[in-house]
């Protein structure tokens, strides 16, 4: 026997096809997979799934332990308190089965309420915040859009992996260069950025606690602390009108995030 690589020609399957060799699959061959014996099936599996839901709901339930209290139950919905062969143990359980079906309606209410409660709802917005979304598309696309001219036309001038090249050896350049003045613990939590002000007097720094500081050029030494989120502050920003140290001649600092 010998293995042929390649694709078959449609001369050599018709003919492997009329000696018997190949048999293709006809429209009886095709099986329906809405069968009876896949619907069954199905069934069984959605009926064994609603009984370990209830078996879930029964098990959490807070029946009564005191056969007392048990049979008081029972009496209160009106069923037998005591059947023939019934001991403490199988009495309780019979109650918990139908406190599991009293309370199915009231279960399957409450998961409609949850998926309506799932639907989209829009809600009407004060007139200062659609000013303010407005003003930050007007600052916000120009310069993204700027920025993405200036990749496209970098990515068109110079290669990829040219300019990753210069980047690195432009970085190593950085680390040989640099030199450690000062060591100061930032803060409790890991630094996410830090940024100088414009005249280059003050250095601040935000943090995972929520806490934005700035820090006295080149002594290092903290000068205001303030909260700037009540979770994380991931970046942080100055004014370009920002000069001096605090308290900046008697202004207010000025949080936006």
């Amino acid at each position: 026997k010998h293995i042929h690589y390649g694709g078959i020609e449609a001369g050599s399957l018709d003919k492997s096809g009329s000696s018997g060799n190949i048999m293709a699959p006809g429209d009886n061959d095709i099986v329906d997979t809405a069968t009876e014996d896949m619907m069954r099936a199905r069934q069984q599996h959605e009926d064994a799934v609603r009984a370990f839901e209830q078996k879930s709901q029964q098990r959490q339930m807070a029946v009564p332990t005191g056969d007392v209290q048990v049979k008081a139950k029972l009496r209160e919905f009106g069923e037998p308190v005591c059947i023939f062969g019934e001991g403490p143990y199988e009495r309780r359980d019979r109650l918990r089965t139908i406190m599991a079906g009293r309370t199915a309606p009231t279960m399957e209410a409450k998961r409609q309420e949850a998926t309506a409660d799932e639907d989209l709802f829009y809600t009407e917005g004060l007139e200062e915040l659609l000013e303010a979304r407005v003003k930050i598309a007007e600052w916000s696309i120009p310069r993204a859009n700027q920025r993405l001219i200036k990749e496209r036309r970098q990515r068109a001038e110079e290669d990829p992996l040219e300019y990753e090249e210069r980047v690195d050896k432009f970085c190593g350049f950085l680390q040989k260069s640099m030199v450690a003045e000062v060591s100061q613990v930032g803060d409790e939590r890991p630094l996410t950025h830090g940024k100088f002000s414009p005249d280059a007097q003050l250095f601040g720094t935000s943090s995972w606690s929520g806490f934005i500081k700035l820090w006295k050029v080149p002594s290092c030494e903290p000068t205001l602390t303030i909260r700037g989120h009540e979770d994380r502050c991931n970046s942080i920003a100055w004014h370009p009108g920002c000069k001096g140290t605090p308290p900046f001649e008697g202004k207010q600092v000025r949080l936006a995030s």
